[in-house]
């Protein structure tokens, strides 16, 4: 066997350990959190997160879209002040502050 045709083989072999390795991160994600959303999955794994960001796989996981932001806060989080709203879904928050609906949270002082 030659030199070149070593490498070759070294090259084949590293090309399907990577492949192998994108399949059992996005096995991961389907077995454990399916139906979580990216941001959930990065405050549950961090990890496997960047490890599908790495790869370049996170387009296929779930993406929260928030049309109206206001209903999509009242249908999941209703009740939530904006922190704990900031902590679980950070995209949701940021919608939320740009149309200016924050107001219409709770406080933590309302809660007490």
């Amino acid at each position: 066997m030659s030199i070149d045709e070593l490498t070759k083989t070294e090259k084949q072999l590293k090309r399907a350990k990577r492949k192998l390795r994108r399949t059992d991160a996005l096995d991961i994600y389907k077995k454990k959190y399916e139906g979580l959303t990216s941001s959930q999955l990065f405050y549950k794994n961090k990890y496997l997160y960047k490890r599908l960001s790495r790869e370049g796989l996170l387009d296929q996981i779930q993406k929260n879209e928030f049309e109206n932001p206001l209903e999509f806060y009242i249908a999941h989080y209703n009740g939530l002040t904006s922190g704990q709203v900031y902590e679980i879904e950070p995209r949701l928050y940021v919608k939320l502050r740009k149309s200016g609906d924050l107001a219409y949270l709770p406080r933590i002082k309302d809660l007490k």
